[in-house]
Formats: structure tokens, sequence, C-alpha cells
């Protein structure tokens, strides 16, 4: 999985071992690699604030990450796969399937 952020400035992918990296387009470096996810990253989004992404995963997990930080916010886990999540338009309620 891959997004990029709305700036453009940053590059977040998602593995089949399950880590969630964040790449810098400015210096082309990898900023953090967080693992939190059993099995493969399904999806990623990006706030429109830039501050925040989630991730979803075959293992049933969707993490909310804080892209100012680098840490998870929240999880959510549940017993199906997930393979796609998005932010509702008003960013109010994550939406997986």
């Amino acid at each position: 999985a891959i997004a990029v952020s709305n700036d453009s400035s940053r590059i977040i992918s998602g593995g089949v071992n399950g880590a969630v990296r964040f790449w810098s387009m400015g210096t082309r470096k990898m900023e953090a690699s967080l693992k939190e996810h059993k099995a493969a990253v399904t999806s990623i989004v990006v706030r429109s604030d830039d501050k925040e992404c989630v991730s979803s995963s075959d293992d049933g997990s969707c993490i909310a990450w804080d892209m100012v930080h680098f840490r998870r916010t929240q999880a959510m886990f549940a017993s199906t796969m997930f393979k796609c999540c998005i932010y509702h338009p008003d960013e109010s309620q994550i939406l997986t399937c």
C-alpha cells in the first residue's frame, strides 16, 4: 500500500511485513518505520491536514498514526481482513471494508 501526503512532502508505504514507513520527499530518506500490524498492510489514507494517517491490514487491524511524532494514536481490531480504509468526508469517522 502507498499514499502521498496532501502537501506532497511525504510518501507513506505499507509492506507485506506489516510495517508502515514514512519517507521524506525532500531528503529522500526514511523518517520512521512503525510495525504494529501482524500481516500485510492493505491500504493507507492521509487526513487532509497531513497530521494523521490510517492504515488497514489483513490481520484485522486498522491503526491511526500521528505523522508529526510518528506514533500510534488509535487502533481498532476485528475478526476480519480490512482491505480498505478511508476517512468520512468530514473526517469525523474512519470507514473500513
